[in-house]
């Protein structure tokens, strides 16, 4: 059957607990009642297709090719004959979704699903168009399924461990050229992820739009069709350069969609055939095109609604078009595609991530409305309550918020109130974007929520930069571990990757490395000094570097390596500028004791044994008689029967 036929394609779910009992690997596919039941009109096909998706529930999708049009009848009976579900579906129906339709009440045993096919036909007078029924020939076809009762999930939430791995809202729709994205893209999505550290992927379900059918919010790719080109009114002000990776976008998820497939249930069914624990990811103030007014990734909320921005006017900052939580308005906006979320999908986990983008309030504001968002995600954790009910099993709530904690408080997210009420379960502390932070706090968070049964896992960013506004470096795979075994030393459950894309099909080794200690400590990896990318509206954090420093003084950087190293070869790397050519000389020391001084390539050997677990503090004095400009500072580590 052609999938990609431009045609309706109508997804019916039956949402229920109906299942496969399956021995062996636990694993079953979608195609259990392959080939589908086919029903001939007149030479062209209309087919209803009976399948139990990768949850074992129970699909019905009826695949509307060029045929005439008609009413459906499909029930299901007993191997006596006797009818025990009955549901049609007329030509006005086609497309809703039959809540209704309930299998849990079908015992264990064998049954027969049967299809009847009543095709109409157009009656055209002078004045009046109008469809009849041509009830001469009905078209029927039955097939036998046998049901079984469906295995149980978790009455308790598992442990967040291990490595948790992010997919946003955008990637997946943009690996395939426009138009062409099939199920496949979304498989290998999550089976590059089998069999790896990941124990939780995270499935982004929006940015200021819906990545799929939603009637709370607006869908990304309103209004772009794609038969025009890229200057076609959709794309707003966007450079035309940046146009074809959003006509992917929307071109994908249109055809997504039409095929009856919610990519988010998809991959939640994926992730359960694999074994690992699927969440949605909520980004509670996306900002991206926040210059550009007229970008198809606004939503139709902010278009009309500008004064609900939280600093409406002239764009100084991207975090200035995000929505003020402060109004009523913008917490009900959020709460209904909250609410939706937890009805719509069968999750383990619901994310609410705080730092896309991270300033939700007013300036000035914070102190006012802490206490609004406290109360807020209490009611949050309601719905949360209510969906357990419904899908019969726990669903942790998560929060990701600003990897320190006094920032968090200070932008209106009280953390560590939510958890002494009980609203959340885990915590999740991260950098915004700039850059990967190589000193994220852990133990102070863990301090603050003790008691609270509430664990931590920091996250990486994708992107390394040494100082604000300067250039970034390359995210190597030693950085990559020095970030991860830094925070694991200081008390991290796991860890959490947010744009990591290119990992799994890449460097799939390292999913298997970056959640454990006694795996990194043997392997190759540079620390990095950093900076913290959101602070307080109006109370700027100062960032580390870049550091003059005059002739005799001195700077001092922080530099957090996890576990004392095992035997290996340790260097200092520096990156200055100086206004002379003169010999450099700056000598160093390492948590108080003379090690030597860094040489003209900028660089210093480091015996392993004088470094200590936890934080190592590295002072660089100027022994020159002009000043000199610390712009990166990097530690590196490479044990011995490593390769670097």
């Amino acid at each position: 059957m052609n999938r990609s036929i431009p045609r309706l394609a109508f997804l019916f779910r039956l949402l229920t607990a109906v299942a496969i009992l399956t021995g062996g690997d636990n694993s079953y596919s979608a195609r259990d009642f392959d080939p589908p039941i086919t029903i001939e009109i007149n030479g062209d096909r209309e087919q209803v297709e009976f399948s139990q998706n990768l949850s074992g529930q129970i699909e019905v999708r009826v695949w509307q090719h060029v045929g005439p049009n008609g009413n459906m009848r499909v029930w299901i009976a007993g191997e006596d004959g006797s009818h025990v579900l009955d549901f049609p579906m007329s030509e006005d129906q086609l497309g809703q979704v039959f809540h209704d339709i309930d299998f849990t009440v079908l015992d264990p045993g064998r049954y027969i699903i049967h299809t009847e096919w009543m095709p109409t036909r157009k009656v055209i007078t002078k004045k009046i168009s109008k469809s009849v029924n041509r009830s001469e020939r009905v078209y029927s076809a039955s097939r036998e399924i046998e049901i079984v009762p469906a295995p149980q999930r978790n009455k308790e939430p598992l442990p967040i461990t291990g490595i948790l791995y992010n997919e946003d809202d955008s990637n997946r729709f943009m690996i395939d050229p426009p138009g062409e994205m099939t199920t496949e893209t979304l498989d290998k999505l999550v089976d590059d992820l089998a069999g790896t550290h990941v124990t939780t992927y995270l499935i982004c379900c929006c940015a200021k739009n819906a990545n799929y059918p939603s009637e709370a919010w607006s869908v990304y790719g309103e209004g772009f069709d794609p038969e025009l080109g890229n200057d076609q009114p959709f794309f707003g002000d966007v450079e035309l350069g940046s146009r074809e990776t959003l006509r992917r976008w929307a071109h994908n998820l249109q055809k997504m969609t039409a095929e009856g497939i919610d990519t988010n249930a998809y991959l939640i069914e994926r992730c359960r055939k694999q074994g690992i624990s699927p969440w949605i990811s909520i980004r509670m103030n996306d900002a991206h095109d926040a210059p550009l007014a007229k970008s198809p990734l606004h939503s139709r909320f902010l278009r009309e609604h500008p004064e609900f921005k939280r600093k409406p006017g002239p764009i100084s900052a991207w975090t200035d078009i995000c929505l003020d939580y402060g109004r009523p308005e913008v917490r009900d906006h959020a709460m209904a595609l909250i609410k939706e979320v937890c009805s719509r999908y069968d999750m383990d986990g619901l994310e609410l991530d705080w730092n896309r983008f991270p300033l939700h309030l007013k300036e000035g504001e914070e102190e006012l409305h802490r206490d609004t968002l406290t109360e807020w995600m209490g009611e949050v954790r309601k719905v949360v309550r209510d969906a357990e009910k419904k899908w019969g099993h726990p669903i942790l709530l998560v929060p990701r918020v600003s990897a320190r904690p006094e920032v968090a408080y200070g932008i209106g997210l009280d953390a560590v109130e939510w958890a002494k009420r009980g609203i959340i379960d885990h915590l999740i502390v991260a950098p915004f974007w700039a850059t990967t932070d190589f000193n994220i706090p852990v133990e102070e968070w863990i301090e603050e929520l003790e008691g609270t049964g509430v664990r931590v896992t920091a996250g990486l960013e994708a992107r390394v930069q040494p100082h604000p506004g300067g250039p970034t470096v390359e995210n190597t795979l030693d950085r990559r571990r020095g970030a991860a075994l830094a925070m694991l030393g200081r008390g991290s459950e796991g860890i959490y990757l947010f744009n990591y894309f290119e990992i799994p099909a890449n460097h799939q080794h390292l999913l298997n490395e970056l959640d454990r200690e006694e795996a990194l400590l043997k392997r190759p990896r540079t620390y990095t000094v950093t900076f913290t990318d959101i602070a307080i509206p109006g109370k700027p954090i100062p960032a580390p570097l870049p550091k003059t420093i005059g002739k005799k003084e001195s700077a001092e950087f922080e530099i957090p390596i996890g576990p004392k190293p095992l035997p290996s070869d340790v260097s200092l790397s520096v990156v200055y500028e100086s206004t002379s050519d003169n010999p450099v000389y700056l000598p160093v020391t390492l948590s108080g004791d003379p090690i030597g001084r860094i040489d003209h390539t900028g660089k210093l050997a480091i015996d392993f044994r004088a470094l200590k677990s936890g934080t190592n503090r590295i002072e660089i004095t100027n022994g020159m008689d002009y000043p000199a400009v610390i712009k990166q500072v990097d530690l590196d580590i490479v044990p011995e029967g490593s390769s670097k």
